[in-house]
């Protein structure tokens, strides 16, 4: 394991240890970023396209994301995919109540 990868970790665990705090989308943007990660960079390795993970980092969606995204951001982040799923239900919920 490099220097970077065992970094990366680290920042994964705080981000992961404070996760209630964070709502989806900057859940989904703090992870990317703590592992360095360009949007561009991570769309590409996860077979996403770029601006579908735009709208997850932003918030611009109205309904709860398709699991087959989700299972494959869990994948990639090597997080439980209860996690993700359960933070984009309740973004969408509370969204859904604001309008």
């Amino acid at each position: 394991m490099t220097f970077r990868d065992e970094v990366a970790q680290i920042r994964m665990k705080n981000i992961l240890d404070k996760e209630k705090e964070f709502i989806f989308p900057e859940f989904i943007r703090c992870i990317r970023k703590s592992l360095n990660l360009t949007r561009k960079n991570m769309a590409k390795e996860i077979g996403m396209h770029e601006m579908k993970l735009y709208y997850l980092e932003t918030g611009h969606f109205k309904r709860i994301p398709e699991i087959s995204t989700l299972s494959n951001l869990a994948d990639y982040f090597h997080i439980p995919k209860d996690i993700l799923v359960r933070k984009a239900k309740s973004f969408v919920e509370d969204k859904s109540k604001e309008n």
